[in-house]
């Protein structure tokens, strides 16, 4: 009884939490015009999704939702001066981050290995296996 009461409890908790991460349209709306953005528009997708679309200085900005569970699945913004988002690992079309400084060869760097000279010897000579550490030969072993 008392892990039945346990899990009930967690179960309820774990639910509520759910619950309140959930963002509403009418929630990111608000937001929007309190960034200043003008013109904000709420509309459903084919796909049941919900469609935020918003005017301001910045330009225009989409953003769209599961209402179901509240995750943002796009926020894009187009005009002349967007701000910069954050980019999402998890959305396979966003463009990969380029390299500071122009910088896309990292292969002259000095802990980067480098290519074998033109003598084509890229290890060191492997030790003579007939002496021992001292420089002596070493005894022939019995078979």
């Amino acid at each position: 009884m008392k892990l039945l009461r346990m899990a009930l409890l967690g179960a309820g908790l774990l639910w509520g939490g759910i619950a309140h991460a959930q963002s509403t349209p009418e929630e990111i709306a608000a937001q929007l015009i309190a960034e200043g953005y003008t013109d904000v528009q709420i509309e459903r997708t084919l796909l049941g999704r919900v469609r935020i679309v918003a005017s301001g200085a910045d330009g225009r900005r989409e953003i769209v939702i599961q209402p179901t569970t509240g995750v943002i699945l796009r926020d894009r913004v187009q005009g002349d001066n967007p701000r910069p988002t954050p980019r999402d690992d998890r959305d396979p079309m966003s463009p990969p981050s380029a390299p500071p400084d122009g910088a896309d060869n990292d292969d002259a760097r000095p802990d980067r290995p480098q290519p074998p000279d033109d003598q084509g010897h890229d290890r060191p000579e492997p030790p003579d296996r007939d002496r021992n550490d001292k420089g002596d030969e070493r005894p022939p072993q019995e078979q």
